[in-house]
């Protein structure tokens, strides 16, 4: 990253820490989105908890891409690039809450209740879909599913949240070199010039040796007189 955004972070310690900790938040909620969606697909194999599976790696990739851009490999630091990345995930996660959503709200409905598992009255899901063992009961796949979407919910909150700081340092850092020019062109040109000036003081070179003392005129001299 180059020294105007080093000199910047500097200045905006509080953003920064903030941004950290969402990131980390982000982290271990993607963990644990993760860790539902596979105990899901174990014994329902939904293409909305695959989607959901997707969506947790992908969080997870770019929470450490962002940890290690902003603290070992600071060239790889871009704010479009992460800002690009933000949008994404966002977009992803408000998608993936969509569709968990519905998902258990089909779940709760009382025509996939357990005592209808035979596939009769549940006509949403197909038969292989539907089914009841001892280690995925009605109820616990229920929970998992609304765990998911409030995670998804969080998740969607915690990324406006890193979009809107990622913005507001991109503000001040450009507002920071907006001031900075201004300074610079208001700065006095003979100051700007004095390092060309061949008559300043202390560059070398430029004289063979001091200059002699003249003794001053005497009081009363007025130059010489015309004949």
């Amino acid at each position: 990253m180059s020294e105007t955004g080093m000199q910047h972070r500097a200045r905006w310690p509080l953003l920064e820490i903030l941004t950290t900790v969402l990131h980390a938040s982000q982290l271990v909620l993607a963990i644990v989105v993760l860790g539902l969606a596979v105990y899901g697909v174990q014994h329902v194999r939904y293409n909305v908890l695959i989607y959901s599976l997707v969506v947790a790696l992908c969080t997870n990739l770019v929470c450490m891409y962002r940890f290690i851009s902003r603290t070992v490999l600071r060239k790889l630091d871009n704010e479009y690039v992460a800002l690009g990345l933000y949008i994404w995930m966002f977009v992803l996660w408000v998608v993936d809450l969509g569709l968990v959503a519905n998902l258990a709200m089909v779940w709760g409905d009382s025509e996939c209740a357990p005592d209808s598992w035979d596939g009769s009255k549940c006509t949403i899901h197909s038969k292989q879909h539907v089914y009841r063992s001892a280690t995925s009961p009605h109820r616990a796949y229920h929970k998992a599913l609304i765990a998911i979407a409030c995670l998804a919910a969080v998740q969607v909150v915690l990324w406006t949240a890193t979009i809107a700081i990622l913005l507001r340092v991109s503000m001040n850092r450009r507002l920071n070199a907006a001031f900075e020019a201004s300074l610079n062109i208001n700065q006095p040109m003979d100051e700007v010039r004095a390092g060309n000036d061949p008559w300043a003081v202390g560059i070398p070179g430029l004289r063979n040796g001091p200059l002699p003392l003249l003794p001053s005129p005497e009081p009363g001299y007025q130059g010489e007189k015309s004949v």
